[in-house]
């Protein structure tokens, strides 16, 4: 996976990974996190189900405990920016989400 990368050879250019889509197109997240490693530069926390759409956070397939902890295995201090569904109540979903992360982060 990280081929492209490897020629490119610059801190400069990184992989700005999603969970969501990950998962939904049927790919391992904590595989996937531990071999791209240090050229995750951002990550797009977002729940989906396999071959669907969006959900809020914790109802989709995405395994988030498996992601946190590859995550922290490679010492990912970097960007987390939460691409959620607004539903009826944006405000209300919005605190919602960072409630979920911030418990999974414990933060």
């Amino acid at each position: 996976m990280t081929d492209i990368l490897d020629r490119i050879d610059s801190q400069s250019v990184g992989i700005y990974y999603d969970v969501g889509n990950m998962t939904a197109g049927g790919f391992d997240n904590a595989d996937a996190i531990r071999e791209l490693g240090g050229y995750i530069s951002a990550l797009h926390i977002k729940d989906r189900v396999v071959g669907n759409g969006g959900r809020r956070l914790g109802e989709g397939d995405v395994d988030f405990v498996a992601v946190r902890d590859a995550l922290a295995e490679m010492g990912y201090d970097q960007v987390l920016t939460l691409e959620t569904p607004t539903m009826d109540d944006p405000e209300m979903e919005a605190r919602k989400n960072l409630a979920f992360v911030k418990e999974l982060w414990g933060l």
